[in-house]
């Protein structure tokens, strides 16, 4: 992902060239600690990265790269989401235990796990006939569309030509089939979606000009209605 974000941002004129140079020798860096194995050098050299972006771009938001580091996105109570619809949804849940957000702990325990390719372990469980589903904002940056793409085309599962030679479907919000508002590309048991005008979250700021709510309960709808395997 790292690789895609000094290009992506210089794309959208929020890096200049200097900014640009500075973050292409410290991907150049990441990609070096990655080939050693040295993943702990390299998160914090994604560390190092990401400062030198906020530096040249003016505090871009990692997670809205239409919006500054610190722009407010609407309220979303994601706790009730996740005690309330996903507990029923998946009925293994114990009475006692309750949802809370630990963003920081989980950072902090798999900060080296990041920075890992997981290729192998994706295509094992293709191979296998498990379910997998990737979807990105196209206006994130912190897992950037363009890097997860570059990702997808690294993995040596068997149906990967031919689920790059299929054209993809536009989806559309039901409450509006004017505007598009998304893609989707499935082949077999994996599929990627493409999420227009999103960020990171469903709350980013430039989220909000759209009524994505709608449709990002369509895709948990599908998402968790797909065959467990």
């Amino acid at each position: 992902m790292q690789f895609s974000w000094g290009p992506l941002l210089k794309d959208m004129s929020r890096l200049d060239n200097k900014g640009l140079k500075k973050s292409n020798d410290l991907a150049k860096k990441i990609k070096d600690h990655l080939e050693k194995h040295e993943y702990k050098n390299a998160a914090l050299t994604s560390d190092d990265l990401q400062n030198i972006i906020l530096e040249h771009s003016n505090d871009v938001s990692f997670y809205d790269l239409l919006a500054d580091r610190g722009t407010k996105g609407i309220s979303f109570d994601i706790p009730g989401l996740m005690n309330g619809f996903i507990r029923k949804k998946l009925n293994i849940i114990p009475e006692d235990i309750i949802w809370k957000e630990q963003i920081e702990k989980f950072r902090n325990a798999f900060r080296e796990e990041f920075m890992k390719p997981r290729i192998d372990e994706v295509d094992e469980l293709l191979a296998k006939g498990v379910s997998v589903t990737v979807y990105n904002g196209q206006l994130d940056l912190i897992c950037s569309t363009k890097g997860a793409e570059a990702w997808v085309e690294k993995l040596r599962w068997n149906g990967l030509e031919s689920y790059l030679n299929l054209d993809r479907d536009p989806i559309y919000d039901k409450n509006d089939m004017t505007i598009t508002k998304g893609f989707r590309r499935k082949y077999e048991n994996f599929t990627f979606y493409w999420i227009l005008m999103s960020g990171h979250n469903v709350n980013t700021p430039s989220s909000t000009q759209y009524c994505y709510y709608s449709l990002s309960l369509h895709l948990l709808k599908t998402l968790s209605s797909e065959p467990k395997n």
